[in-house]
């Protein structure tokens, strides 16, 4: 999967979660709006190590990396 499509995938993902946490929370359903959180969540994270490592990637190309020191 290219790295858009990575990104898209992702941000459905979230988007699914919190309609089914919205949905839980409208019908006192506990088992959907918890699936939903969950959801989102684990969506949220993976768009939080894409961002990162993308920071790392942009980094290790420019030379502009935390590691380095002094140089």
């Amino acid at each position: 999967m290219s790295s858009a499509g990575k990104k898209m995938h992702d941000k459905m993902q979230e988007v699914a979660g919190k309609v089914k946490e919205t949905a839980g929370k409208a019908t006192g359903n506990e088992h959907l709006r918890a699936k939903g959180t969950a959801e989102k969540a684990q969506a949220q994270v993976k768009q939080a190590q894409a961002r990162q490592t993308a920071h790392r990637s942009k980094g290790a190309i420019t030379g502009k990396t935390k590691d380095k020191k002094g140089s």
